[in-house]
């Protein structure tokens, strides 16, 4: 019975040691990967970005689409900066809402909130809390 226990511990650490293994190279590969020159990671799961305005998406006023969110290139990568919710979500950061609204194409932009990547998309939302912000001047 003691072999069979000490077997299964054994199994058991080496599960661990593995998933360790291939969390730390994912999170080394997204560190190290090729991310868009403004954009910097931190390890809470959050990001600042710094780029230039092409689009203003501000279909979310009209319910047209979930987010409202400014598109902003770096280093010729796309950054999507979300500030806003359709009226079915809740935003908890009005003065992020209101310097996303206000922004202009052309304008550079600098915002920090919770990062994510799917795909190839890049993200900052500044959405989840009110001390994320977004910036702009030209």
């Amino acid at each position: 019975m003691g072999e069979i226990i000490r077997q299964i511990f054994s199994l058991a650490v080496l599960i661990g040691i593995i998933y360790g293994g291939f969390w730390i190279f994912n999170n080394w590969r997204e560190s190290s990967r090729n991310l868009p020159a403004g954009l910097t990671l931190y390890d809470d799961g959050t990001a600042t970005f710094v780029g230039t305005i092409s689009a203003n998406e501000t279909g979310c006023r009209e319910e047209r689409v979930t987010h409202c969110f400014l598109t902003a290139l770096s280093g010729g990568k796309k950054v999507r900066v979300y500030y806003n919710t359709s009226n079915d979500y809740f935003c908890a950061n009005e003065k992020a809402a209101s310097a996303g609204l206000a922004a202009d194409i052309g304008m550079k932009v600098r915002a920090n909130g919770v990062y994510r990547k799917v795909g190839d998309d890049y993200a900052v939302n500044t959405c989840t809390k009110p001390e994320y912000y977004i910036t702009t001047s030209y």
